[in-house]
């Protein structure tokens, strides 16, 4: 499946990689010495492209996916998890902001059938004994979010494994936006738990749980972060059902089945509580505000609108 791709053959754009299937050259290896008739390469370009289909045959045979995470292009991407699909693991963060300096506080990891969380404060280093034995990282835009976030906060240089964008992936089939819209788009319904729950919700269950300590909060959010894990094997189902590939992931409602299997819905969350205000010096009290407004709903509103612009940026 691996080989079908030739978009990230050098001088090989979308033109001459519909040429070359309207030729019938359906993968890589069925490249000869010379180029098709009418592909309009030179000797020195097609030597080029000979160099890099051997490059990634050697790639193939040692199983090397980073490698071939790197080399493929969007639209082939998807083929990363028709091959190794079940090695990977679909991992995804929650931060206490996206402020310069902001801390990841859960990460959660679906990998070889099993879901485990990891809380700050609790043990949250233990994501990198795991993350040595991964083979391959699937997140959704964790080439602009939760990558760099995991090497800062880690202070590694680099994953030391493959890693797949499914936002990208998910771009290029035609599913635009964030997670929770690609679900939406395929039809998969959050637990009832769950719905309205964003990322700036998570942030205030996060203080919530720092502040006062408030057990509920903080299974709620651990629970949340679990979810998008979920729901992120979910969606790569989905991208390779389209693909006509054969995937025995679950589908609909089962793909929560893990979720509700190993966090089970909390029996009762209170509702967030209005933060406390700062300690002010002494002094005269401040002049009266007019329109005054809930600064705890305010500061939720201007980080979904944050959020939001994320999944605005257009594709480079």
């Amino acid at each position: 499946m691996v080989r079908g791709a030739l978009l990230h053959l050098p001088g090989i754009g979308r033109v001459r990689a519909a040429r070359l299937r309207a030729l019938g050259v359906t993968e890589w290896g069925a490249l000869g010495p010379q180029p098709p008739a009418g592909l309009r390469l030179g000797p020195a370009s097609w030597a080029a492209v000979l160099e890099h289909v051997a490059r990634c045959d050697q790639a193939v045979a040692a199983g090397d996916i980073a490698f071939l995470a790197r080399a493929l292009r969007g639209p082939d991407l998807w083929r990363l998890l028709a091959a190794y699909g079940e090695r990977a693991a679909f991992v995804d963060i929650e931060t206490d902001g996206l402020h310069h300096g902001a801390r990841i506080t859960v990460i959660a990891c679906l990998w070889q059938g099993r879901l485990q969380t990891f809380v700050q404060g609790e043990n949250l280093d233990d994501f990198l004994d795991l993350l040595q034995q991964v083979e391959l990282v699937a997140t959704f835009n964790g080439a602009s979010f939760d990558v760099p976030m995991i090497r800062n906060g880690f202070h590694i240089p680099e994953l030391p494994c493959a890693h797949v964008d499914l936002r990208w992936v998910c771009y290029h089939a035609g599913w635009r936006g964030g997670l929770k819209t690609v679900e939406s788009q395929l039809g998969l319904r959050r637990p009832p738990d769950l719905v309205g729950v964003d990322g700036a919700q998570a942030v205030e269950l996060w203080t919530c749980w720092e502040r006062q300590r408030s057990r509920p909060h903080r299974d709620l959010l651990v629970r949340y972060c679990a979810a998008d894990a979920v729901a992120l094997r979910g969606v790569a189902g989905a991208l390779l059902k389209r693909c006509d590939c054969p995937c025995a992931w679950p589908e609909g409602d089962a793909v929560w089945a893990d979720l509700d299997l190993a966090l089970p819905p909390p029996a009762a969350v209170p509702a967030l509580p209005a933060l406390a205000a700062p300690v002010r010096a002494a002094g005269p009290p401040p002049a009266a505000v007019p329109h005054a407004v809930n600064t705890t709903s305010a500061a939720r509103q201007r980080l979904r609108e944050l959020l939001q612009r994320r999944f605005a940026q257009p594709l480079e």
